[in-house]
C-alpha cells in the first residue's frame, strides 16, 4: 500500500513538474516574442522619426531656395535701367496720346543713384514720341517731355519703376525742377539746352528700336525740321 502510494506521489510530482516546465517554456517564448515586437516597434519608430526629420530638412532647404529666389535682385545695368523706364514711359505716359504707327520713348539719363537697390533713383529727361511711317522716314506726330526722377526697385524678375517725380508744368516748372534735381539742377539745365547732343542720342535710340523691330526706315523728321539720319 505504501509502495502504491509512493508510486502515485512520484507520478503526480512528475506530472506537476512537466506542467510547470511546459508553462515555463511557454512564458519564455512569449517574452522573446514580446521583446522582438518591442524591438521592431522601436526600429519602426526610429525609421519614422528619421523620415520625418529628412522631410523637415528637405522642406527647410526648399523654403530657403525659394526665399533666395524671391529676394534675388536683377543686376543694375544701363541696359536694364533703360528697358524698365522705357516700358514705364510707354504705358504710363503713352496712354494719353492718339495711336500712331510707332511709339518710341527717348530717355536722356543724367545720373543713376543705385546706393539703395530698393529705391534706385534715375535723374533725366524722359520723352514719349509717336511717329507715322512715310517711306523710309519716321514722321513725328506728337511728343512730350517728362523731366524728373524715376524711382526703381530691383527684384528677381527685373527692374520696376515704382514712382515717378515729374517736374511741374507752367510757372512752377523752375522751382519744381530745383526741388527734384537738387545739386544736379545746373547740369540738367545745361543738358536741356544742348540740342545737338540730344538729337544724336535720340537718333541712336530710334535706330536701336528700328533695328530691333525690323523697320525699313533710315531717318526721322520733326515737323518743320530737316530729316535726321541714323
Amino acid at each position: 500500500m505504501k509502495h502504491d502510494t509512493l508510486k502515485r506521489f512520484f507520478a503526480m510530482t512528475l506530472a506537476l513538474t512537466c506542467v510547470l516546465s511546459i508553462a515555463g517554456c511557454g512564458s519564455s517564448d512569449n517574452t522573446a516574442v514580446n521583446d522582438t515586437a518591442s524591438a521592431d516597434t522601436a526600429v519602426t519608430e526610429a525609421t519614422s522619426e528619421d523620415a520625418t526629420a529628412q522631410d523637415t530638412a528637405d522642406t527647410e532647404v526648399a523654403s530657403t531656395d525659394t526665399a533666395a529666389e524671391d529676394t534675388a535682385e536683377t543686376e543694375i545695368t544701363e541696359e536694364n535701367v533703360y528697358a524698365a523706364i522705357s516700358d514705364y514711359v510707354l504705358n504710363e505716359f503713352g496712354q494719353y496720346y492718339d495711336a500712331s504707327d510707332v511709339s518710341i520713348p527717348y530717355l536722356y539719363i543724367m545720373d543713376i543713384d543705385d546706393s539703395d537697390t530698393d529705391d534706385i533713383k534715375v535723374y533725366g529727361d524722359f520723352w514719349f514720341y509717336t511717329y507715322k511711317i512715310n517711306g523710309d522716314t519716321l514722321e513725328t506726330q506728337a511728343g512730350g517731355s517728362y523731366p524728373g526722377c524715376m524711382h526703381l526697385k530691383s527684384a528677381a524678375d527685373g527692374l520696376t519703376v515704382t514712382e515717378s517725380e515729374i517736374v511741374a508744368d507752367g510757372e512752377d516748372w523752375g522751382e519744381s525742377a530745383k526741388e527734384i534735381f537738387g545739386d544736379r539742377y545746373d547740369d540738367f539745365i545745361a543738358a536741356k539746352g544742348d540740342d545737338e547732343a540730344r538729337a544724336g542720342e535720340r537718333g541712336d535710340q530710334i535706330a536701336a528700336y528700328v533695328r530691333d523691330n525690323g523697320l525699313e526706315v533710315t531717318q526721322y523728321q520733326d515737323y518743320g525740321w530737316d530729316p535726321v539720319k541714323f
